[in-house]
């Protein structure tokens, strides 16, 4: 389970880094988070519907790669509210 997880993480990890190559640091309000991440959802139930058991796992990491992104903003926000 250990060794999966430490596969898992890096998969979320690598879509992170591809995610910040593809379009910066990213910071939306909650409104647009909520956009991306059901646009993500959305395919991963295309896959589900399709029956595509590969393309619904790398859906499934960008689904979390996406959270990850926005806890990721929501902290910075919250940190930059407190400093200022």
């Amino acid at each position: 389970m250990k060794a999966y997880l430490k596969i898992f993480d890096e998969s979320v990890s690598e879509e992170m880094n591809r995610q910040d190559e593809k379009w910066g640091l990213q910071s939306h309000s909650a409104e647009r988070w909520g956009h991306i991440l059901n646009e993500e959802v959305g395919e991963v139930s295309k896959a589900i519907i399709e029956g595509d058991g590969e393309n619904l796992m790398e859906e499934l990491v960008q689904v979390v790669a996406v959270v990850r992104q926005w806890v990721l903003d929501t902290e910075r926000k919250h940190s930059q509210e407190h400093t200022l």
